[in-house]
């Protein structure tokens, strides 16, 4: 069987500090509740977000358009240590709220323009644990499953995202909050 291409980190934030992160972010980080053009109808996203990113630069998805402002010193520093971590460059983080397991994601992947034709995608989880699917575009019988937990590091690393759809499916029984870290690479 070939290497999948993704590595698991189940405790890289030591648990105080996730937590801690977690409390944080969940009080005071800017939430905006977004919304996304699919099939012609404007809808709400299914999760609360915000964008941070060197100044200037962009990042465009389902016809939503973010542009870096700068950057909150906790995700600076957090950028730091995943960059020191995996030898990365990120310069952007797309934060992700979801209030209980009937917020998710559903199956797509990341490969806009700006991410460049071979993008990294860095995952930071805090609160609650929920899985996380992969399913490969050649075979879409093919899924692999991650339970990703508070201070766990998911690294994507190319082709990830041109062989793999990636999903945070709904899980009602999932009554706690999560926060989700995407670091990524834009081109300017």
């Amino acid at each position: 069987m070939a290497e999948l291409p993704w590595t698991y980190r189940p405790q890289w934030l030591p648990l105080e500090e996730a937590h801690a992160l977690f409390e944080l972010g969940w009080e005071t980080w800017p939430w905006q509740q977004g919304s996304v053009i699919l099939f012609g109808k404007e809808i709400p996203e299914p999760r609360r977000s915000f964008f941070q990113a060197d100044p200037g630069l962009a990042y465009t998805y389902a016809k939503r358009r973010l542009t870096g402002q700068g950057w909150l010193p906790e995700l600076d520093d957090l950028r730091t240590r995943v960059n020191q971590a995996l030898g990365t460059r990120f310069n952007s983080v797309l934060v992700n709220a979801y209030r209980d397991g009937r917020d998710y994601m559903g199956y797509h992947q990341d490969h806009e323009p700006e991410l460049g034709p071979h993008p990294h995608v860095a995952s930071i989880s805090l609160g609650a644990s929920r899985d996380f699917l992969f399913k490969a575009v050649s075979n879409p019988k093919e899924v692999h499953r991650l339970h990703l937990q508070n201070g766990s590091l998911l690294h994507m690393i190319p082709p990830c995202q041109r062989t793999f759809k990636h999903a945070l499916p709904k899980r009602l029984k999932c009554l706690s909050p999560r926060i989700n870290l995407t670091f990524r690479e834009l081109m300017p």
